[in-house]
């Protein structure tokens, strides 16, 4: 299962392997990771939920899956809209 919360800590693993310590731009991304996982199980009632949307094409975000975003913070707030849209009632 790949979700959030996966994704978290293979970057957590990988920017430690890579560089020994976290610079102030990676230490920003796992923690927004952490947030935006934290909010979309909020939203979605479960972690497999949110793994579940995460994985899923979503026709509102032009068809793409929510997880192949989690790579930028542009990427992580348009997720984060989404979420908030899909909390609000805001489907398409």
């Amino acid at each position: 299962m790949l979700g959030g919360q996966i994704y978290e800590q293979r970057s957590m693993q990988r920017y430690k392997k890579e560089r020994g310590t976290f610079n102030s731009t990676s230490s920003e991304r796992i923690i927004s990771i952490t947030m935006l996982n934290k909010y979309g199980v909020e939203v979605m009632g479960s972690q497999d939920n949110y793994n579940i949307w995460l994985k899923s094409r979503n026709i509102s975000m032009g068809n793409i899956e929510p997880i192949s975003l989690l790579d930028s913070s542009f990427g992580i707030q348009i997720i984060r809209e989404e979420l908030t849209r899909i909390e609000h009632g805001v489907l398409a």
